[in-house]
Parts: C-alpha cells; structure tokens; sequence
C-alpha cells in the first residue's frame, strides 16, 4: 500500500482495522522526526509530496508524508490524480489537491476537491474541522477543456525556521533549499541593502570572504585618517598649484621614513606607489634642518637635496591620491 496513515483507535474500515507493522511505524517516527511544526508536509521526507503535471488530466504527487491535525500519513509511492477537464466553452476550472484526514473512514489520503467552472475560477477552500475531515493544502490545478493541466505549488510545511518560510524569503521546497549556503543564507534572494551593519553584529563576516579591494579606506571611514578636503589646481596630480577646493571622492594614501645620505642628494621610494604625483614634506634631523624636495617627484619616488652640500639625515612624509 503506498498510503498509510496513523494512529488511530481500532475500527472496521480504513487503516484502523488492523495494527501496525514495524515498518509502518518506522515510517510514522520518520516523518515526525522530519517535523519541527504542529502541521504539514514532512520537509526532507522522501520527496516532500511534491505534485507535478503528468500528461493530460493527471498530476503525479511523489512520496512523501505529513501530519494532518495530529495524524501522520506516509506514501512510499507515486499517486497519480485524475484531473477532469473543464467543461463549457472558455471555461477552465481550479482544483485544489489535499492531504484529507477522514475519522469515519480512519484514512489520510491525498484527495482532490473539485472547484468550478467558469471564465475565472477560483480554488475552492479546504475543511478544517477537527474529529470529523480535516485538510493540509499540497497544490491548486488550472485545467482546461482540453484537459492541460497547471499545478501550481501549495503545500503547508510542519517546520519552522527556513522551511516554514515562504518561498522569495527563505526557500521551503527541496529545490529551494539546495540554493541555501551555510547558515541558511540564500544570496540570490537578498536584496542590495538588505543587510545592515547593525544586523550582521561582530566577527560574521571574515577576511578570507571578502574579494580584493573589496573595502576602501573610503568606506572604513573613522578607522584611518579622514582627509577632509584638499586645494590645488588638479584632481589628480597634487603637485599642482591652485586655490581649487577638492572635498569629496578623497582616498588619501600617507607613507613615511627616514633616511640617511653620504651626499648632498638621495632619492626615497615610496613603498607603495601612488595614483598620481603626492605631497611630500621634509625636515633635517640634527645638523641639517633645511632640506630640500627637488621638482621632479613622481608617483613612485621623490629627490631630497641638501643645499648646503655634504651628508645628511632625514625624516619625510608623503601624501597622495591612492
């Protein structure tokens, strides 16, 4: 038998005439153990009663189980449901395929309501009513005169967390789960901005996941130096003189040394190299406080002269774009 269903006090028809088979009652601990909600389809069980057109007039529901109002069902096979067509010229017709608990009968079985017929149809509604005939939702069917089938997915699913989430939130199906990293995190469904710094809390997000300039002093902002603003007569090259005002779109790069010459002139580079042409300040150390930077510095190294000749010593700084 593909349906079973359980438990139920002895009766005289349905699946309380006779007791239960280890097998059986195996399956009725999986599909509980599947289950983190009060009701639903067993998500991870089997195939999950996923419905799926099956040709003209008939929708196949894979394996699968669930726990309607407190009694489990389990289908350890293909059923496939005849869909009749719709009757009337233009009319198509929406039926709707359940898990029904019957207490007359002592069944779970998958059952389809019929809905009507007309231009635009409607599902018809489930029964919930406890003790007597109680429905868990599995899918609507479109069909046609012609007898083409659409199923459109609508099973209710005994979980919480990812699983009793709908689908665009988090996924509730296999195939959405498949999509699901670690932590239950579906990439392609959160949007830009979607994620604050507030939510992510500390130590969420390491080094190692993030791709090359992926952060820019920029974005770090009161970590490292904020350079407000900047006067010259380029963007680019700093070197160049001007009263323009550059205060937006700064990424300023600060390097700095010392250095020690046996002649009059040395030439520093920088340890990282520069967009385009930096500041760079100069002071003697000790005997030679007046030094100069000659005019050729480029983005990668700069010229200190001592115009006094002879030896000297030196602290520098640079300042530029990145």
């Amino acid at each position: 038998m593909a349906e079973f269903s359980g438990t139920w006090t002895t009766g005289t028809s349905g699946d309380g005439t006779n007791t239960y088979t280890q097998a059986q009652a195996s399956g009725f601990f999986a599909v509980l153990a599947a289950c983190s909600g009060f009701e639903g389809v067993a998500p991870g069980y089997l195939s999950e009663l996923l419905c799926a057109a099956n040709g003209a007039n008939s929708v196949r529901v894979s394996p699968g189980g669930g726990v309607v109002d407190g009694k489990v069902h389990t289908s350890s096979a293909n059923v496939d449901v005849n869909i009749p067509s719709a009757v009337g010229g233009g009319n198509t017709r929406i039926d709707r395929l359940v898990l029904r608990a019957v207490w007359a009968s002592y069944t779970v079985r998958i059952t389809r309501i019929a809905g009507t017929d007309a231009a635009s149809p409607t599902a018809p509604a489930i029964t919930q009513t406890s003790g007597t005939t109680y429905d868990i939702s599995l899918c609507t069917v479109l069909v046609t005169t012609a007898g083409a089938v659409t199923v459109t997915d609508a099973r209710v699913w005994a979980a919480t967390g990812a699983h009793g989430l709908a689908d665009g939130i988090l996924a509730a199906t296999a195939a959405g789960r498949a999509k699901m990293a670690d932590l239950f995190i579906i990439t392609d469904k959160i949007l830009d901005d979607q994620i604050t710094q507030a939510k992510i809390g500390p130590s969420a997000v390491g080094t190692t996941e993030l791709t090359d300039d992926a952060v820019t002093a920029a974005k770090i902002g009161t970590m490292v130096p904020a350079l407000l603003g900047r006067q010259g007569g380029s963007a680019s090259n700093w070197l160049t003189q001007g009263t323009n005002n550059y205060t937006s779109g700064i990424n300023a790069r600060v390097q700095c040394g010392s250095i020690s010459s046996g002649t009059a002139q040395a030439v520093v580079t920088f340890p990282v190299a520069f967009s385009d042409k930096p500041i760079v300040l100069v002071t003697g150390i000790g005997c030679t406080p007046f030094l100069n930077v000659l005019g050729a510095v480029t983005a990668t190294q700069a010229t200190i002269d001592n115009p006094a000749g002879g030896a000297f010593s030196a602290f520098w700084i640079a300042i530029g774009p990145e």
